[in-house]
């Protein structure tokens, strides 16, 4: 039995479509990418090529507007991906690491305390694993100054059930292995009545800093009325960022089935839940099942690292991935040397949990059910 970390789930009629774009020879980003960006959410939204490139959009903009700027603190949860804490970097940001707890998720009394020890601008929440509840994100909002901006990344929790209007933006990763796959590609969604101009900023930034796509609302650029003038004008400090159109197309294929797609993942995190609750190997026990989460992967934090090698040789034997949680406790990471940080007084006990005894497995919209049952008889076997 061979059970992977992601499986592409395109069906044959979802191919035919791809192979019909192929046929008209226009690949470059256009009318798929608007369609998709509209009917991904009511916000103002950018598509780019990665979930993180979306995350350095997302700075780039509140950077280009003047709400952030070099030297500003930002608090970062010490469990996540690289490039949450690398757009923060690239501009001069610094990153204030704080633990994160049982939940995966930032630990919201030490939020508060470092926002006030180290006067930081804006809180950067991570929905790692996909596992942030419903109202994790007012908690984190009701310890804040209301100037306090909140960032959220999302890349491992698209279809999670979550107050997003309490974010000033949220960005998403529709990567192979995630819940939406076009590939490669992600999404800044930026709250539409509260941040349209880091809105128009991001869709200079995203391609060439130009000013293209700057409409008569526009609050970066007014268009001029010489379009040949405006083809190549320049704003902002921009990137090539662009997603291809095939992804766009894809994005919206990925919405059609979402429905089906959410309800096969659930149906394998429930099961997840139900059948390695209460395991006495498991340090972490597993957190309750809710349909309003939209779990990426099955986290596993053992009782001793020794367990955990044990487990990783026996699942690889078996046929089945396995990874480390995400980044584990970044701080560990060796580009930590490189980067200016804050991280003092913190601890880090459970993101050192999760560093040194934790895995994950995969889900994906496929039953995993049995794969999941030869998962617990191994465990069962080497623990």
């Amino acid at each position: 039995m061979h059970y992977p970390l992601a499986k592409n789930c395109l069906k044959q009629d979802d191919i035919e479509g791809l192979k019909r774009f192929l046929d008209r020879g226009m690949f470059t980003m256009g009318e798929h990418v608007r369609d998709f960006e509209y009917g991904f959410s009511k916000n103002h939204n950018v598509m780019a090529n990665s979930g993180s490139s979306a995350n350095l959009l997302m700075i780039a903009s509140f950077v280009s507007t003047g709400r952030l700027k070099a030297g500003d603190k930002v608090i970062v949860p010490a469990v996540s991906w690289s490039t949450t804490y690398f757009p923060l970097v690239q501009y001069g940001l610094i990153p204030v690491f704080v633990d994160v707890d049982h939940t995966y998720q930032i630990d919201v009394g030490e939020v508060y305390t470092a926002v006030e020890r180290h006067n930081a601008k804006a809180v950067f929440l991570v929905n790692l694993l996909g596992l942030m509840t419903n109202d994790f994100i007012s908690h984190v909002r009701q310890v804040l100054e209301d100037d306090i901006m909140i960032f959220l990344d999302n890349c491992e929790g698209y279809g999670a059930n979550l107050e997003y209007s309490k974010c000033d933006a949220v960005t998403h990763s529709f990567f192979f292995s995630h819940q939406l796959n076009t590939m490669e590609g992600g999404m800044v969604s930026f709250l539409k009545y509260m941040r349209e101009n880091e809105y128009h900023h991001a869709l200079s930034l995203r391609a060439h800093g130009w000013v293209r796509e700057q409409g008569e609302g526009s609050r970066l650029y007014a268009p001029s009325g010489d379009k040949f003038k405006d083809s190549f004008t320049f704003v902002t400090v921009g990137y090539c960022l662009r997603p291809l159109e095939i992804s766009g197309l894809l994005g919206m294929i990925e919405l059609e089935k979402w429905p089906e797609t959410k309800k096969i993942r659930d149906q394998n995190h429930k099961y997840y839940c139900d059948i390695f609750s209460n395991k006495k190997y498991l340090e972490f026990d597993i957190l309750p099942y809710h349909k309003d989460l939209s779990c990426f992967g099955f986290p596993f934090v053992f009782t001793s690292g020794r367990m955990r090698s044990t487990v990783v040789k026996a699942l690889l034997e078996a046929g089945i991935d396995s990874r480390p949680i995400i980044g584990g406790n970044f701080l560990n990471q060796p580009v930590m040397r490189k980067i200016n940080h804050v991280a003092d007084g913190y601890g880090y006990e459970m993101a050192e949990a999760i560093d040194k005894r934790g895995l994950m497995i995969g889900n994906y919209a496929e039953d995993l059910r049995k794969k999941l049952d030869q998962v617990d008889y191994i465990l069962e076997s080497v623990t």
